[in-house]
């Protein structure tokens, strides 16, 4: 399929359209980290001294996350705004798509939000086998380096880029980093589900079903377990590997509707980068609010023995009905008792 001027200008304007908004829904998604934040401060610093132990570290990377995703936003939309000042139509500005400075800054931010995103998700798959299985942490361990080292072979790219080719490589990179930072999601995420659910189980049956809350424990393994941020990165990833295939061409290769396809890929980033600052947030959450552990080496044991244990006050069958009884017979023989008459002295 040819690419004709025509079409050219409009597929720039929707690329500029979608990446504007973007940049700007992830401004918004930084003030919801920001709100996460400082409601965690708060309560961390009215909590009680002895009930702060193994919440400083979380709090720790939670304004870490921030941070670097605050910082590259802010830097994203520098970028498109410059962009949208210095082009006049579609064409120019697909001109302009050249990495700078900024755009380094912004491939670091994005690493270390890997990097502590990912470890965070990694520390709490440690604590969850602790006891056994930890083998199980092999594979996601393996692909988290890789990620790493994908991560900063990319912005060695961006450093020294020429050409098309340069940011087809680059963008090539991009992808097989996202993919094996969705395949380290994955793992854990099915680490964290499978056994955050048996213990789940096995929790009903020792201690009272009506405290283990069916949408609560969904609610906990969901958060737990980062299961959002699989499913966007998996949508993710799979909506830029044709970008990253025919990038080289300008998406000349490309038979589908490219601008459809430019809109779907913008979406499911927003998502995919939003929910990676975000879910590690929600983590921390849960722990500097009380709701979830922070050192326990199984997360149900806390829970369990943090739990106040329901007493049944009410009485048995047996003791009830033997003392019916002798309520009974007392009173039977309180009402057969005639009050003694005293004769009088006359």
């Amino acid at each position: 399929m040819s690419v004709t001027r025509e079409f050219a200008n409009e597929f720039g304007l929707v690329y500029a359209k979608a990446t504007y908004a973007n940049y700007v829904i992830s401004i918004f998604a930084s003030g919801i980290q920001f709100f996460m934040i400082a409601y965690c401060l708060t309560t961390f610093f009215e909590t009680p001294a002895d009930l702060r132990k193994g919440r400083a570290p979380y709090l720790v990377v939670g304004c870490l996350i921030f941070v670097f995703s605050t910082l590259s936003a802010c830097v994203d939309i520098t970028i498109s705004f410059d962009m949208l000042l210095e082009a006049s139509n579609g064409i120019e500005y697909l001109g302009l798509l050249s990495p700078g400075w900024k755009d380094l800054v912004t491939s670091v931010s994005i690493l270390m939000m890997f990097i502590l995103g990912d470890g965070l998700l990694l520390y709490r798959c440690y604590l969850i086998l602790y006891g056994g299985h930890r083998w199980l942490l092999a594979l996601p361990v393996a692909t988290y380096l890789s990620t790493i080292g994908l991560s900063l072979y990319q912005i060695a790219l961006i450093a020294t880029i020429e050409g098309w080719g340069g940011q087809t490589s680059a963008l090539v990179t991009e992808s097989s980093r996202n993919i094996l930072s969705v395949l380290t999601t994955i793992f854990i995420t099915v680490i964290i589900c499978y056994r955050l659910n048996s213990d789940y189980k096995r929790l009903a049956k020792a201690l009272p079903t009506k405290r283990l809350g069916v949408y609560t424990n969904a609610i906990r393994i969901l958060v737990e377990s980062a299961l959002p941020l699989s499913i966007a990165g998996i949508a993710q990833v799979s909506v830029q590997i044709p970008q990253s295939v025919y990038g080289a061409r300008k998406m000349a290769g490309f038979t589908g509707d490219r601008k459809a396809l430019m809109v779907a890929l913008s979406t499911t980033s927003l998502l995919w980068y939003a929910l990676l600052a975000i879910s590690p947030q929600l983590i921390i959450f849960r722990v500097s609010t009380g709701r979830s552990w922070a050192k326990t080496v199984r997360s149900t044991d806390a829970e369990a023995f943090s739990r106040s244990l329901a007493f049944n006050h009410a009485p048995c069958a047996a003791e009830s009905s033997i003392s019916g009884n002798e309520e009974s017979e007392e009173e039977g023989r309180g009402n057969s008792k005639e009050p003694q008459n005293f004769p009088s002295a006359s």
